[in-house]
């Protein structure tokens, strides 16, 4: 549990992001979500064409997620998919291009439907957004989960270096511009 203190982190619980008391359920939903994991990169026809298939899919339930229509399903298996660090490294670089608020409700839902160890990557997307947005109480919340789940997390040690140091994020740059900007794929 991390402690409440003026600008810095708070509780997860706090924040209504606490490990899922519904554990078993999930567990056995992501599960099935690595199931198809496989299956899916072998009817797309390798890593390659499921990773442009799921940035389709990300950003559906980026619009999805709003409306409350996102499926249990559909969760594990945006979940799992974010272990993939390309697909997580194209979330952030979307994270840059499109705006932290356009990302933030993803990200919440799916740490509140994450178990370990797939929750670290969704934790440190909700961080970086976080942090992005001006809420560093929330960024500190969320990377010292991340560094609670993996240590060793290096994307998540820079940004507890940039929030430890009081570095707000209007004065470092975007880490995506020009045509990394440029939408890849529609949502369907």
């Amino acid at each position: 549990m991390i402690a409440a203190t003026g600008d810095g982190p708070v509780a997860l619980a706090t924040v209504g992001l606490a490990l899922p008391a519904a554990a078993p359920r999930l567990r056995a939903g992501l599960h099935r979500a690595e199931q198809r994991f496989v299956a899916e990169v072998v009817r797309d026809g390798g890593i390659g064409p499921w990773r442009e298939r799921v940035a389709s899919r990300l950003a559906t339930a980026r619009d999805t997620v709003r409306a409350g229509r996102l499926s249990r399903a559909e969760t594990a298996s945006l979940v799992v998919a974010l272990i993939d660090r390309p697909t997580r490294d194209r979330c952030w670089e979307r994270i840059e291009c499109d705006g932290a608020e356009e990302w933030l409700p993803l990200w919440r839902h799916l740490v509140r439907q994450a178990l370990p160890p797939y929750r670290v990557e969704v934790l440190f997307l909700l961080a970086w957004s976080s942090w992005r947005r001006g809420s560093r109480a929330l960024a500190l919340t969320a990377v010292h989960a991340v560094l609670a789940e993996d240590p060793a997390h290096r994307a998540g040690g820079m940004l507890a270096s940039l929030l430890r140091a009081g570095v707000p994020s209007s004065s470092v740059a975007p880490l995506a511009v020009g045509d990394r900007c440029q939408p890849s794929v529609e949502p369907t």
